[in-house]
């Protein structure tokens, strides 16, 4: 999600019980820079963002952290605007990585190179990048790198995606506190200090503004103006906008108010002078039919307007109806990942539980090996037997107590008895190659 690839994506976890593959497939490496690697990946039939350490630095502790800040600081956010990050896991030859939703889309700095926008176009980008950053705000986190090739329009026409949010910031967060952003985008106070300040990001976003909406003048002013005079956040911002989208209709009221209280007082003026002819009075007739007419359609005008206002909210109900149905198919969507993320856990589980058994067949057959097997000589054939049948029963026995250990896991029967069955062929196997060693000192001549 950048300049030359702006796109993103979100992952689920393990899904063995729904037949689908757990592994990424056919990753594609978009971006490579000294902070991060971006790649997009397929898994459950659907493309994923995938976003890590670049290749020699997976070990630095520092860019550790800042992955891990950056997913946890995104993983909060629930915006239609601003893309879901789900998790924070190994994705195979890229190694940890933030997995998040896929857009299809360019960014608004693409956008604005290749083709001009309408002007109602323009308007409402400014003002659903201007309500994502406000609510990021009422998150208690800062962007810190608001520019136009980190906002996307998705392909789908439904609006803005604000991405990227590596240099985010919140006060919960002691540590890299530096200065951050982009240079003609940042403000002077982040560069000069750095720190958590929703008003860096509103200087930011007066910088989009001029690019964008440059009818937009002096609200572009407040926004980059020295940090006392700026509004301290987005929410200013969303409220300033949205009086300026009102303030069309309120002038038109205005003037039609002000048209008919000129044309009664010209009305009563004329019918006041007794001196005037028959003619006149005549015109006079006439001007006061056509005030009358003028006003007939400014009161027609009203109801349309009225009318046009209705319409305008069933729209705006039609779409927050939709924005509700969207936020429960992402509550279901959260709820499946959760499920998904059990599932996985649960394997792991069990995973884990086969490789202690493993490592206790290791070290009991490695310690036979070390305390009687290395005492065997030629010709020693009831000695190895005794080995073979001892080695037998112990493990039989620590078998029995592994089974003890294991039923308090969260493990079902079956997985059990699976469990049991792997670690009897292991230890088959690992007493077979013991046993081929013992038997060849025993009886040389095997060799």
């Amino acid at each position: 999600m950048n300049d030359e690839h702006p796109e993103s994506g979100y992952v689920d976890d393990d899904a063995v019980e729904y037949g689908l593959e757990s592994a990424f497939t056919d990753i594609e490496i978009l971006r490579t820079t000294d902070y991060n690697v971006v790649a997009r990946g397929r898994r459950y039939g659907r493309w994923w963002l995938l976003k890590g350490l670049p290749p020699g630095k997976s070990e630095s502790a520092a860019l550790q952290r800042r992955l891990k800040k950056e997913f946890e600081l995104h993983s909060r956010l629930r915006h239609q605007a601003i893309p879901m990050a789900v998790a924070l896991e190994n994705a195979g030859q890229l190694g940890q990585c933030i997995v998040m939703e896929w857009i299809e889309g360019e960014t608004l700095a693409r956008t604005l190179d290749s083709r001009k926008l309408k002007r109602g176009e323009r308007h409402e980008i400014m003002r659903n990048i201007v309500a994502a950053v406000s609510y990021i705000h009422s998150m208690g986190i800062a962007h810190r790198d608001l520019k136009p090739a980190n906002i996307m329009l998705r392909k789908s026409g439904q609006g803005i995606a604000l991405i990227d949010f590596g240099l985010a910031d919140s006060d919960d967060y002691a540590e890299m506190k530096q200065p951050a952003g982009t240079p003609g985008f940042v403000s002077p106070e982040q560069i000069e200090r750095g720190g958590t300040d929703p008003a860096d990001d509103v200087f930011s976003l007066g910088m989009i503004m001029k690019l964008l909406c440059p009818e937009y003048k002096s609200l572009s002013r407040k926004c980059t103006a020295p940090r006392a005079q700026r509004p301290a956040d987005a929410g200013k911002i969303a409220a300033a906008l949205d009086r300026r989208k009102q303030r069309p209709r309120i002038l038109f009221y205005t003037l039609i108010a002000i048209l008919c209280v000129v044309s009664a007082i010209l009305a009563y003026t004329v019918y006041s002078l007794s001196d005037i002819s028959k003619a006149e009075r005549r015109k006079v007739t006439e001007i006061a039919e056509d005030n009358s007419e003028n006003r007939r359609k400014a009161s027609e005008l009203e109801d349309s307007l009225t009318t046009m206002g209705y319409r305008l909210s069933e729209a705006e109900a039609r779409q927050a109806e939709a924005h509700l149905k969207q936020a429960e198919a992402e509550m279901r969507q959260a709820e499946a990942e959760s499920r998904l993320a059990e599932i996985a856990n649960h394997d792991r589980l069990k995973q884990e539980t086969i490789k202690e058994g493993m490592r206790m067949i290791d070290m009991l057959t490695a310690r036979y090996d070390s305390e009687r097997g290395t005492h065997l000589s030629a010709g020693d054939a009831e000695k190895l037997m005794a080995l073979q049948t001892e080695l037998q029963k112990d493990f039989q026995n620590k078998l029995g107590g592994f089974s003890t250990m294991i039923d308090s896991r969260d493990l079902s029967n079956q997985e059990k008895k699976l469990i049991n069955s792997e670690l009897q062929n292991y230890f088959a196997i690992a007493f077979n190659n013991y046993y081929q060693k013992w038997l060849r000192k025993v009886y040389p001549t095997l060799e």
